[in-house]
């Protein structure tokens, strides 16, 4: 996610930790500084930088350390996004002129939720009937918002509390911290992910982590209680070695080695507390994912999160190895939450982006038939253009929507340094970008979840960040601990709502139908957003 005049801080983030880490963490809050100021969360120890939030600019807390910090092997794996970054930054196109609106399209019929999410609930249903022992998995895609488990962890507690723990599911390959477990690692291992230029293949994770040395170890324990079985996926192909993966203590020899790159993924069932992976010597290991559960009746909600990821990241995933991944999970429930990061390129096509979006959620789809599918509008986020630093105080501290007028040639006023910009305002294209979410939705039979209405429209954020407690932090686009919570408490409250009202006729059919009024019923048809 960038803003104008600036590099996407996710990208000098994974430049700033590699330099102190091996593996690279997330472009997250992870509980919160002195007002609001967001700390960063990542998955090993030492990787946490701290500092005061430059008002102009997302996450600029980074860029002091960053600065310093130069990985010739890291600049590579991120050398393609900068090159994007570059293209959508108003203040270095000089040929672009002005910035038209997007075009207008028809308005959208949302599909409703007792529709769109109907075999999500009757998988539910049966669950807390008893009618099933399976769990139920639910898988959240999306950025930086989840990536260090964040408002998705909240949802896990809500819906486990409800339905029950069936354990934790896929896991990032120990990039960024995940609640119940705990990731570290020793000697030289090093990450990849998708939104890099690192080349694939990649899975539903999105990222690769891999290392090759006899003295190099990678370790997961869970710290809340046992795990009854593991999945570890690795790469295979010509250069990749064998690995030994312990659990606690037993280990078991894995070789990858293939005339032809590839993936395996492979399956232990026995209970442990630790799972550590090592590579043998002769050759690479790349773990793609890890994943724990138990045999038992309950809800998985497996979070997978990209900080920089936009709705078309998962396009760029391996076709033959997302499917089986998705095969393998078999979610009931897919949920995906992106459109910040593209919401701040100022030149996007949003006709190209909504094609691709929509044939990105095809993809998955039919990758996974049957699944429910949730798409998560972008929540409400604002800029302030780097040359509004040297304005007074009031000026930065008012947020306002642009006018038609200043919507007309906004890149020639954020070039020209036009001071009735120096204030918080939406990124020119995030409308646009969640009416493209919500339109792909639509056409995929997908139910559409509109964040930023319930942060309360346009400049919400901005009122976020001044509430007490701090629902936002003061970059103006992520959220404090609090804020994550608030809201995926009234996402889960509206889901409950449709599902309670979509499961009275399996209760009428095994009892007596209750009585529900008609405004009611039209509620659960569309409800509000």
């Amino acid at each position: 996610m960038e803003k104008a005049g600036s590099a996407p801080v996710c990208r000098v983030l994974q430049l700033t930790l590699v330099g102190f880490v091996s593996l690279l963490g997330g472009c997250l809050p992870q509980g919160d500084g002195e007002g609001g100021a967001p700390k960063q969360a990542y998955a090993f120890s030492g990787s946490q930088d701290s500092g005061t939030v430059n008002r102009s600019e997302k996450g600029d807390a980074l860029l002091a350390s960053a600065a310093a910090v130069s990985n010739p092997l890291v600049e590579r794996a991120i050398g393609r996004a900068d090159q994007t970054s570059r293209k959508s930054d108003p203040s270095t196109q000089n040929a672009l002129g002005t910035t038209q609106d997007a075009p207008s399209f028809a308005p959208v019929d949302d599909v409703p939720a007792t529709d769109a999410l109907g075999s999500f609930f009757r998988a539910l249903s049966a669950l807390e009937k008893g009618r099933t022992q399976n769990a139920i998995t639910i898988l959240h895609l999306g950025d930086s918002h989840i990536a260090a488990d964040r408002f998705s962890g909240d949802l896990r507690e809500q819906f486990q509390s409800r339905f029950g723990n069936a354990g934790r599911g896929m896991l990032m390959p120990g990039l960024y911290l995940a609640r119940g477990v705990k990731f570290d690692q020793g000697g030289k291992w090093q990450a990849a992910l998708s939104t890099g230029s690192t080349p694939g293949p990649y899975g539903l994770t999105g990222a690769k982590v891999f290392a090759k040395g006899r003295d190099d170890w990678l370790r997961l324990t869970a710290t809340d209680r046992p795990f009854g079985w593991t999945e570890v996926t690795l790469q295979t192909g010509p250069d990749e070695g064998s690995a030994v993966i312990a659990l606690d203590g037993e280990t078991k020899l894995v070789p990858a080695n293939a005339p032809q790159p590839g993936w395996k993924t492979i399956r232990l069932e026995k209970s442990a507390r630790e799972i550590v992976i090592r590579p043998k010597g002769d050759g690479v290991v790349t773990v793609h994912g890890v994943a724990i559960g138990e045999q038992r009746p309950g809800v998985r909600y497996v979070n997978l999160g990209l900080p920089g990821a936009t709705a078309t990241t998962p396009l760029s995933w391996n076709a033959d190895e997302l499917a089986a991944d998705l095969q393998r999970i078999a979610p009931n429930l897919l949920v995906l939450g992106y459109g910040t990061e593209e919401s701040f390129e100022d030149t996007l096509n949003i006709r190209e982006y909504e094609t691709k979006v929509t044939r990105m959620l095809g993809m998955l789809r039919q990758a996974a038939p049957g699944t429910s599918l949730l798409v998560i509008g972008p929540p409400d986020v604002a800029r302030l253009p780097n040359f509004a630093s040297g304005t007074n105080r009031t000026a930065s501290d008012v947020c306002r929507a642009l006018s038609p007028q200043e919507r007309a040639n906004y890149a020639q006023r954020i070039r020209s340094g036009d001071l009735r910009l120096a204030r918080w305002h939406p990124p020119i294209r995030l409308e646009d970008v969640r009416q493209a979410l919500r339109r792909a939705a639509a056409a995929n039979q997908a139910y559409f979840w509109d964040w930023s209405k319930m942060m309360g429209g346009t400049c919400g954020i901005h009122a976020w960040v001044h509430s007490e407690p701090p629902l936002a932090a003061n970059d103006h686009v992520h959220l404090t601990e609090e804020g994550s919570k608030r809201s995926a408490r009234l996402l889960f409250r509206e889901l409950m709502t449709a599902y309670d009202l979509f499961d009275r006729p399996v209760a009428a059919a095994e009892n007596v139908a209750p009585q529900v009024p008609a405004a009611v019923n039209r509620a659960a048809r569309k409800p509000s957003r």
